[in-house]
């Protein structure tokens, strides 16, 4: 109920902007985009469980998650609510399936994808400030060429910062507090916290 009504939400939202542009441009459906994203989560998580055995993809077909991401948001489509809706209710949650049944191989796909997933918070809270300073700076109205270019470059540069971040600030900083819970927990005689 809450993934249809945050849906109808968000679709009607996007048909009266005539698209949504991913947010790079009508950042008052943040709130929208956030709910479905949210309760759609949370409703693959039930369906799925939070490692789904009876489903599995060859860690090799994983380019072509990445493949068909770029051509989403790279590729030279026309601009409006129907190709935004499509991408938002069809494509990207394809695509967060698959990753979700990638298996990874070796040790190098499992260290690729340790190394991403642990970018992914920071990544999630600095990529719309910088994604914009950098873009809007750099690239911004310099054709379709250039546009495709500027995304690339703005997502490499948000990727490094976003590991950087997660590296040397937000883990030292879990493994102090943890470690100062657990003393506190130890020394009062409390359970620790995890």
């Amino acid at each position: 109920l809450l993934v249809g009504l945050s849906g109808l939400a968000l679709s009607g939202a996007v048909f009266l902007q005539n698209g949504g542009d991913f947010g790079l441009s009508h950042f008052k459906l943040a709130g929208l985009r956030v709910l479905f994203s949210f309760f759609l989560g949370v409703a693959l998580y039930r369906a799925l469980g939070p490692n789904p055995k009876y489903l599995a993809m060859p860690f090799a077909a994983t380019p072509l998650i990445f493949a068909v991401l770029g051509l989403v948001l790279l590729g030279p489509m026309p601009p409006g609510w129907v190709y935004d809706l499509l991408a938002i209710f069809a494509v990207f949650p394809a695509l967060l399936v698959l990753a979700l049944i990638a298996r990874p191989g070796g040790a190098r796909s499992q260290a690729a994808c340790l190394t991403l997933g642990l970018a992914s918070y920071p990544l999630y809270a600095i990529h719309l400030p910088l994604f914009l300073l950098t873009y809007g700076a750099l690239f911004d109205g310099s054709g379709l060429d250039g546009r495709a270019f500027g995304m690339a470059a703005s997502l490499a540069a948000v990727l490094l910062l976003s590991w950087l971040l997660a590296t040397f600030y937000d883990q030292p900083i879990r493994r102090r507090l943890s470690m100062l819970a657990s003393r506190s927990g130890t020394a009062s005689g409390s359970p620790k916290i995890a």
